[in-house]
């Protein structure tokens, strides 16, 4: 028998079994909702009986970042890496604490840094906003467009830098990074 053959065949004969199945098969189902409404459900195939179970852990993750605000209030500088020479990058608070309430614990979040260099000192960079593109990531990498944001609100801010989360966090940049 040629492959078509047999497949088509195959085709048939699980047609036939669903067709007797379904005379046969049919449930009928009566539950009360929270309202305290009868509710009568008829059913006619095995999968419409079964319990809806998720394959991921949404709930979890939905509770885990409504916490994510109050872990931003334990950020502290590490003043051991101010070092004379290098530029030092002033990141406001509440810029930061944003960023970290709209990220995923699951998947990484990025975001172009913009800021601008006070008058008296180049070595100083103030960050005053996080632009955040369309973006795909998960928790490994995130990919974010190559090309620069083009708008009116950054043409007076200089492009500092890019910044994303992460699942764990290490002393040391990743190959990625």
């Amino acid at each position: 028998m040629t492959p078509e053959l047999q497949t088509s065949s195959q085709v048939e004969e699980i047609d036939r079994q669903k067709d007797a199945g379904q005379a046969n098969s049919q449930t009928v189902t009566q539950t009360v909702n929270t309202h305290g409404d009868t509710v009568i459900t008829t059913t006619q195939s095995p999968y419409e009986v079964q319990k809806f179970k998720s394959h991921s852990d949404w709930r979890v993750r939905a509770i885990s970042a409504t916490n994510l605000h109050s872990r931003t209030n334990h950020i502290y500088p590490n003043a051991d890496d101010v070092k004379e020479g290098n530029y030092t990058y002033v990141f406001a608070k509440n810029i930061l604490k944003k960023f970290i309430c709209i990220s995923d614990l699951r998947s990484q979040i990025a975001g172009y840094i913009y800021g601008i260099s006070p008058a008296d000192n180049s070595q100083i960079k103030e960050i005053r906003c996080i632009v955040i593109p369309p973006q795909a990531g998960n928790q490994h990498h995130v990919t974010i467009p190559d090309n620069l944001p083009d708008t009116d609100y950054l043409k007076n801010l200089e492009p500092l830098g890019w910044i994303h989360t992460q699942a764990n966090e290490t002393m040391t940049l990743s190959p990625q990074d």
